[in-house]
């Protein structure tokens, strides 16, 4: 790829551009690949002549491994990355051109919870995601256990009578076993 840069440097001509994507095809840089084509078709096919034909033709199978997201931010300040890439500082849209299958979608701002969103894309689509972190306070959910004060107070009651009616059974239990011994004793 570095030997047809510094040729598209001296002479950015559609079939050293065309050439360029054969082989990036061919070391399986399918975004790069598609980029260069685009480049070498945005003149149209005279410019490549015979090649026009398989041109096409790549860029047809090219876009079936190829999808967009849509990413749609906000939040203001929120930075937003695409597999780990930055996107965009909110608010704002962006729209990416990804290979097909599973990304993520990240969107932080100090202060939020993190927004997380798992992405599947279909070849051909776009794919439209939304991402909002959430200030902590909008986050936090304070819950009683009880939806009732009184309960608490109910259940420890409950634990003080079943312990006293526990500590008089054992005071019994003390007394008839000493009564069994001195008995036993005579």
């Amino acid at each position: 790829k570095a030997e047809y840069e510094k040729a598209i440097t001296r002479w950015n001509h559609p079939a050293i551009r065309f050439n360029m994507a054969v082989a990036l095809v061919n070391l399986d840089r399918t975004l790069d690949a598609f980029e260069s084509l685009e480049q070498s078709l945005r003149f149209g096919p005279e410019p490549l002549g015979a090649h026009s034909a398989q041109a096409l033709t790549y860029r047809r199978l090219l876009l079936g491994r190829l999808a967009r997201i849509r990413v749609v931010c906000a939040v203001s300040g929120a930075r937003v990355t695409l597999d780990g890439q930055p996107l965009l500082t909110g608010p704002g849209e962006a729209t990416r051109l990804t290979l097909t299958g599973r990304h993520q979608v990240v969107a932080s701002l100090e202060g939020h919870l993190t927004d997380t969103r798992p992405v599947v894309v279909a070849p051909g689509e776009v794919t439209t995601v939304t991402v909002r972190p959430l200030r902590l306070v909008t986050g936090t959910r304070y819950q009683r256990r009880f939806r009732r004060v009184w309960m608490p107070w109910l259940i420890f009651s409950g634990g003080v009578v079943v312990a006293a009616a526990g500590a008089g059974l054992l005071a019994r239990a003390s007394s008839d076993y000493a009564a069994y011994n001195t008995g036993f004793a005579e």
